[in-house]
């Protein structure tokens, strides 16, 4: 991913950044249902512009994880 000239940094999150929308999982069962949470990782580009930090995040589903990602700051 890039940014014109702008240097790209790579985060990782163990915080819900991406994925479902909202808080509500719309399920279809018939009898008992039992959810479980899972340790996902959640990865993003960022962009200093300045006046803005952007960030894009991904699950890890989505990203090929080749290099060290630092650990999100905020």
């Amino acid at each position: 991913m890039s940014a014109g000239n702008l240097p790209v940094k790579k985060f990782k999150s163990s915080k819900k950044m991406a994925g479902l929308n909202g808080d509500k999982l719309q399920v279809a069962a018939n009898g008992a249902l039992q959810l479980a949470q899972m340790d996902t990782s959640y990865y993003a580009y960022c962009f200093d512009t300045g006046v803005d930090f952007e960030c894009y995040w991904y699950p890890a589903t989505d990203v090929v994880v080749t290099d060290p990602w630092s650990p999100y700051p905020y």
